[in-house]
């Protein structure tokens, strides 16, 4: 397993500069402050040609300006930097590597080669994936110069796009790509970062290409291999967006038809101003298809205890188990139901048995000391196992038990494991030598049976000491937690494909909820308060009842 611990700390300082204490306001709106790149217009931003006369530093530095435009005008900008044979090779870059902040350059003293330095904060590949793992590292490249006639121009490009983030956040955009549930119930988001020039166009073809290797085994991607985008651009008038494919999307049955359109107008409706997407094969329209029957997951209700029972915290009245039937167990706590406010419920009794109620009749599902928190899935499987252990097991109504394998965890003791809402992924804390290590983790099925988390991907990695973690949605999560080796608890929030950030918390004891209807960033103490993040305040709310939390 990667370690980055020591790395991440010093990056922290440097990258997200650490708030001071939170103000908590009592009164007013909650207002989340999630907000959506995919409402962001396209902004302007063109590179200029080579001044005559320019220095080596010079040309060097405007042709850096020049490459990170270069999705506004098909790097024809910067092509005109290059000496006449490295123009002709050079191939249009795809990758991008995005710097903390501005690259320096430095010349020899030849001036025949220049030398660009910085600290890389991400990298996108040629799909749009984002990757953190070099950052906070040095990054050193080298650039070939030589004279053409009275001019400097350069002789060896970079293989990619080097630009700061700042201009990175002005030319491209991330959205996301939608991919089909194992089980055909739900939508899966898949991050990308595409150029905002022809976004829908990179949308698409990303669409096609299929899922990031991160939902390898977890999604299915109804557009079959051989299935094209033909137009070379996607026609749209106004609110209306037409996408032209070839003759293979028409061979497609009603049904996997269905599930491509789909995904197709999920991922473009995200584009500003777009409400209408239509598909074309060999020139005509090939429908929708059969609309697939989803299911609803519940983001708005929440569910914990008042007066001794379990019940649904946005109207205490309807009761999921009584106090009658919760007593005969013992201390009571952590209630869990489904995403799809199934009937399923459980409970960790006495910290030590997982029991399912609700039917009258209480039933231990599975025993173990110190049981995780436990999470149910919209399959119906509720999740714990010991938290000094790396025991992870699912249970689902029946009592039927199914071991989770994390081969890749080195037999750690696991001490806290949540979903996402949509069942896709999950956050998983190993402890290691007294060192808490979070991961994003692909949940891998067989007929809807969890048997595997897979695809570990280490995030948060300035918290050391874990004391609460949650999906904030399907993409975003948030742990809570020490960091280097300090008292007070601090707040990482991250989004798949962004970099994290830190935040302080309102005050020491709260947990963190999912994001609720607004999927904002939610903490509750234990009395029911409700702290929701809003810019750079925290606004606190009275929940109905003590130890909230939304399904799932």
């Amino acid at each position: 397993m990667t370690r980055l611990k020591q790395a991440f700390v010093l990056v922290m300082a440097v990258c997200l500069g650490l708030a001071g204490c939170a103000s908590i306001q009592t009164s007013g709106p909650v207002t989340p402050a999630k907000t959506s790149d995919d409402a962001v217009e396209t902004l302007s931003q063109l590179g200029s040609p080579p001044a005559p006369g320019s220095s080596p530093k010079r040309l060097v530095t405007d042709f850096l300006r020049a490459l990170g435009a270069g999705s506004y005008d098909d790097f024809q900008v910067a092509r005109k930097y290059l000496t006449p044979t490295a123009a002709k090779q050079w191939q249009n870059p795809t990758n991008v590597t995005v710097t903390q902040d501005a690259i320096r350059v430095t010349i020899d003293e030849s001036n025949s080669s220049a030398t660009l330095s910085a600290v890389e904060r991400m990298s996108i590949d040629q799909s749009g994936v984002a990757s953190l793992d070099n950052m906070g590292a040095s990054l050193r490249m080298g650039i070939g110069l030589e004279k053409v006639g009275s001019q400097w121009r350069i002789s060896t490009p970079p293989n990619g796009v080097l630009m700061p983030v700042d201009n990175f956040e002005n030319a491209y955009v991330r959205r996301n790509l939608y991919f089909v549930s194992e089980d055909g119930e739900t939508l899966v988001p898949d991050p990308r970062w595409f150029p905002r020039m022809g976004v829908e166009d990179s949308l698409v073809r990303a669409l096609v290409r299929g899922p990031a290797p991160a939902l390898g085994g977890v999604v299915k991607n109804y557009f079959s291999p051989g299935i094209k985008v033909t137009s070379e651009k996607i026609h749209r008038q106004g609110a209306y967006l037409r996408v032209q494919f070839n003759g293979m999307l028409a061979t497609l049955g009603s049904r996997p038809l269905g599930f491509a359109y789909a995904q197709l107008e999920r991922t473009l409706n995200a584009i500003s101003g777009v409400n209408q997407v239509s598909m074309y094969a060999g020139g005509h329209d090939v429908g929708r298809g059969r609309p697939p029957a989803f299911v609803l997951l519940r983001k708005d209700r929440m569910i914990g205890f008042k007066e001794g029972a379990l019940v649904d915290g946005n109207d205490p009245s309807v009761v999921i188990a009584t106090a009658e039937e919760l007593k005969k167990l013992g201390p009571v706590h952590q209630g869990a139901v489904g995403p799809d406010g199934g009937a399923f419920a459980v409970v960790v009794a006495n910290g030590n048995a997982l029991v399912k109620v609700g039917e009258g009749v209480p039933v231990t599902l599975y025993e173990g000391p110190n049981l995780r928190s436990p999470a149910v899935d919209r399959a119906g499987w509720a999740w714990t196992g010991e938290s000094s252990s790396e025991n992870v097991v699912a249970v689902n109504n029946q009592g039927n038990v199914a071991q989770i394998g994390l081969p890749w965890s080195g037999k750690y003791a696991v001490t806290h494991l949540q979903l996402s809402l949509d069942g896709a992924r999950a956050l998983v804390t190993i402890r290691e030598n007294d060192t808490d290590f979070t991961y994003l983790c692909a949940v891998i099925r067989e007929g809807g049976k969890p048997v595997k988390l897979a695809n570990p991907e280490q995030v948060a990695n300035s918290i050391e000491k874990v004391r609460s973690l949650q999906f904030v949605d399907d993409t975003e999560f948030a742990v809570l937690g020490n960091a280097g080796g300090k008292v007070i608890s601090e707040l990482v929030t991250q989004t798949i494909g962004k970099n994290p950030e830190s935040i302080s918390t309102p005050r020491p004891d709260v947990v963190v909820l999912r994001g609720g209807i607004d999927q904002a960033v939610q903490l509750a103490d234990m009395a029911g308060n409700i702290y929701t993040r809003t810019a750079s305040t925290w606004i606190r709310s009275k929940a109905r009842v003590s130890e909230p939390r939304y399904l799932g």
